[in-house]
């Protein structure tokens, strides 16, 4: 930031998944454009302050929008975290006699998420089961998409939390350290997130855009030929 010109702009590209460590302070004049690259970035309690623009994607790159559009339409989870919930709505901890269930606001209203419990409190979205237990007071869930979801448990009490491109809210925390369970991946999933960080390693990937273009090619021109007709 230091190092963008005055009146200038300046964009910077995570190379890692990064948590902010101090406050941000972009001076007047300055714009700062922060590609996450297929990273994360935690803004944890630290502020930024002055014209700092966070966006999916690579620089000069389309993977973010292909990425974003394969996983739509194949019901991939967008923009994945391991994320941490630690309380309800009026700051109790969750308790380990009751049972919980996940809910995600979907057309207007919540539907249920199914899980896997890799370990009582560690999950991950699969299609196993609806229950959520803990031990600790906390429940770890692995894989979980953008979205506005809703933690209701058998004692009553309920926590609603969002998940959105470039971060969560408040009254959730993001899991850093994810070696606890277990998170497998499909072939579709390598290739959303080869996709959206801009970097191809399989020439199945090549094959696969190369489908996806000359499919749309062919809609095209059969519509040209529908309206000469």
């Amino acid at each position: 930031i230091n190092s963008i010109p005055e009146n200038g702009t300046g964009d910077l590209i995570l190379q890692v998944n990064y948590t902010l460590q101090d406050n941000i302070v972009v001076p007047t004049g300055k714009t700062a454009n922060l590609y996450l690259n297929g990273f994360t970035f935690d803004q944890s309690t630290y502020t930024i302050s002055g014209t700092f623009n966070i966006i999916n994607g690579s620089l000069n790159g389309v993977g973010g929008a292909i990425y974003r559009f394969l996983a739509s339409i194949t019901g991939s989870e967008i923009n994945p975290r391991n994320i941490i919930i630690y309380q309800m709505e009026d700051g109790s901890e969750l308790l380990p006699e009751a049972t919980y269930k996940l809910y995600k606001f979907i057309d207007g209203e919540y539907k249920i998420v199914k899980v896997n419990e890799n370990e009582i409190g560690n999950y991950e979205i699969k299609n196993n089961s609806t229950d959520i237990r803990t031990t600790s007071g906390e429940v770890i869930i692995n894989q979980i998409g953008e979205g506005i979801y809703k933690l209701v448990g058998s004692d009553g009490k309920e926590l609603e939390f969002d998940i959105y491109e470039n971060g969560v809210s408040n009254n959730i925390r993001v899991e850093r350290y994810s070696g606890r369970g277990v998170v497998t991946s499909s072939a579709i999933a390598k290739l959303i997130l080869q996709l959206q960080t801009g970097i191809i390693r399989s020439s199945y990937i090549l094959i696969i855009l190369l489908l996806i273009i000359l499919s749309l090619g062919y809609i095209v021109l059969r519509k040209k030929k529908e309206a000469s007709e």
